[in-house]
Parts: C-alpha cells; structure tokens; sequence
C-alpha cells in the first residue's frame, strides 16, 4: 500500500505526541485538547487541510499573467487587457485593471468571478487613451475576505500611424518582434481594396538579398504562400501585398531562400 506524504506527516506528528499525551495537551494553544490518538489524527487532519488551503490562497499570487491585445484599426488609441488567475481554494474573487501614464491612477470596474469561470481570461477594454503615449497596468484580483493578489506592473505605448500598441518587444499589437527580427502591419484588418503595408527588420549580422517575406493562409505550411517578396540588403524596409481572398492570413520571415520562417507576425483578416 502506497503511503501518501500528508499521511506520513500524520504518523510522524501522531507518533511524536503520544509519547508524552498529556504533556503536548498542555502545549497547545486551541482550547480544543484531543484525549486520544484518534482525535490527534483528526485533529491534525484539519490543521493540514486548512495549512494546505491557506498556501493555495497565497500561491495564487505569483500566477497571474497580463497581456495587451489591440482592437481593430478603427478603435484605435483602444486596447484590451487580459489577464488570468488560479484562484486557488477560494469560492469567488473581484477582478479590476489599474492603470495610468506615469502612476496607477486608473481602474476597471471591479467584475465578480466564480470558481467555474476562474480559468477563463479576464478581459477589459480601456479607451479613450493619449497617442504615442506610455502607460503602465496590472491585474488585480479581491478575495471575499479582502485580501489583494496583484500581477506585475507592466506597459504599452500607443503609436500614432499604426492603427495598435507596442510593448517593449513582446509579441503585442500590431508588432511581433524577436531577436531574429521584426514583422509590423499597419492594421489587423482589411478589404479587398485596401493595401497592406508591412514593415520588417533583420540583424545587422542577418542582412541578405535572399531574405524574404511570404504571405500564408493561417494554419498553412511554409511551402504554401499566397505571395512573397525578396528584402533588399539592408536591416529595414517596408514593403505592399495585395489582399488575397477573404479570411485569415499572417506574414512570415525566412532567411537566405530557406522555409525555416524566424518570424510570424500578428494574424490578419481579410474581408469584402
């Protein structure tokens, strides 16, 4: 029979107590005094249970996550927070954002969820926000007992002329960027009439008149390009791709006539 660790614990702390009952008795501080070994283990039992439920609570602090999405191009200066949080033992928590430009002066209304939607992400949308602007959020959750879990303090820039949000080099907005490059499109979301511009760049160590840029159908391999462009020689540029036929498509960066893609930007849709 396999023996579980809580249950090691018990034995371990049952047999240290019964050698001397009335001697512990007198140690503890509960008004409670279990008289027998099987009130010890009962005992016990709940004081790990309830040790067990308070780390939980406590653990949940260092697993909530944030990010940025933009809104489409049209709402712009518009973004939407998310963010996730392991509620641990507890029945239900408040969630909120706070966020501001220099200080966390700002918040969301506070939003009630449940431990059967705990998983899911939380989501807000904040606007009427400055161009070319910094600012800085985080995600804040509220136990019924008033307890605050807080995520990192994080930021985004509003950029004026791209229709999105950059942070800092993490793949947010309309920017996805690594140290192997970088893939802009103005907008996320475009007509048949429209022309997409993209903007990409490559190390300085990377340059190549053989690298290049394709256009894929989501979820396609990189054999299957809908149209690709050669990059000049240099670090920067920006090149025009017609739309093709309505859906979901995305940009990938190849270096040197390969099909081993270094990037991927941000997905796009096309529509009538």
């Amino acid at each position: 029979m396999t023996i579980s660790l809580k249950q090691k614990m018990l034995v371990l702390l049952v047999t240290a107590m019964s050698v001397s009952t009335t001697a512990n008795a007198a140690t503890l501080s509960n008004p409670y005094q279990p008289q027998t070994t099987l009130e010890y283990v009962a005992y016990l039992q709940g004081v790990l249970d309830a040790l067990q439920a308070q780390t939980a609570a406590q653990g949940a602090t260092t697993k909530i996550s944030s990010r940025v999405e933009t809104l489409p191009a049209e709402l712009e200066y518009e973004v939407e927070l998310r963010s996730t949080f392991t509620i641990g033992s507890l029945s239900s928590v408040y969630a909120w954002f706070e966020y501001g430009e220099g200080a966390l002066t700002k918040a969301t209304a506070k939003t009630r969820i449940s431990r059967s939607t705990a998983e899911d992400e939380y989501v807000r949308t904040i606007s009427n926000l400055r161009e070319n602007t910094v600012y800085k959020y985080r995600a804040v959750y509220e136990s019924a007992a008033g307890k605050k879990y807080y995520g990192a303090i994080q930021t985004f820039t509003t950029n004026t002329g791209t229709g999105g949000v950059s942070t800092g080099g993490n793949s947010s907005g309309s920017t996805v960027s690594t140290s192997k490059g970088s893939l802009t499109v103005d907008k996320t979301s475009y007509k048949y009439s429209d022309s997409i511009s993209l903007t990409w760049t490559v190390p300085s160590a990377r340059t190549s008149a053989t690298n290049w840029v394709g256009l894929f159908e989501s979820g396609s391999s990189n054999r299957e390009y809908q149209n690709w462009r050669y990059l000049v020689d240099d670090t920067r540029g920006t090149i025009s791709f017609s739309p093709p036929a309505e859906g979901v498509y995305e940009f990938r960066l190849f270096f040197n006539n390969s099909y081993d893609d270094e990037v991927t930007s941000k997905k796009i849709t096309i529509r009538k």
